[in-house]
């Protein structure tokens, strides 16, 4: 649908699908994890800082694994074409992608 409204789109048509793939299939490859953690560490009410400290931590080590399965993913499609696939150039760019990433994964 993008590439449809801008006939100059700067990626294939079939590239969105593997990013959407991808992060959707690495999501569903944690889920098991997730089920996991919010049965061990059920939401306490009573101790709020608590939980929201754990729940935070828990997200934070959520998105790293994500991001990690996410970015492997792609580049395993990516190894099947002609074009390259980076995550992130340079530490600055690296981190606005996982402050990226982390903010959507929260």
């Amino acid at each position: 649908m993008e590439g449809a409204r801008n006939a100059t789109a700067s990626f294939e048509y079939w590239e969105p699908l593997v990013w959407e793939f991808s992060s959707a299939f690495s999501s569903l490859i944690l889920f098991p994890f997730i089920a996991w953690f919010t049965i061990k560490y059920s939401w306490q009410w009573q101790s709020l800082l608590q939980s929201l400290a754990i729940y935070f931590l828990a997200s934070l080590v959520f998105s790293f694994l994500h991001v990690g399965i996410m970015v492997s993913l792609r580049e395993c499609v990516y190894m099947f074409t002609s074009h390259n696939y980076s995550f992130a150039h340079s530490f600055s760019e690296l981190a606005y992608e996982m402050l990226y990433e982390l903010r959507k994964d929260i």
